[in-house]
């Protein structure tokens, strides 16, 4: 199965846009980084990683998922 990311509203929490299908969460994370503009600094975050630029906050599973 394939990765996706989620991209949401840093104050609101509205999920803005969803990046993929990826085949890693590591190309997921690179995508995220190209769609922002910026170096991202990611963050374990339970069963997630997660980045935040000024106004968004980019999330990518840790796992591929099972299936």
């Amino acid at each position: 199965m394939d990765i996706m990311a989620t991209v949401s509203d840093r104050e609101t929490g509205e999920v803005l846009e969803r990046l993929g299908p990826f085949d890693s969460p590591g190309a997921a994370r690179v995508a995220c980084g190209l769609a922002a503009g910026v170096v991202l600094q990611w963050e374990r975050q339970g069963l997630a990683w997660e980045a935040r630029t000024a106004d968004r906050v980019y999330l990518v599973p840790r796992e591929m998922p099972e299936g």
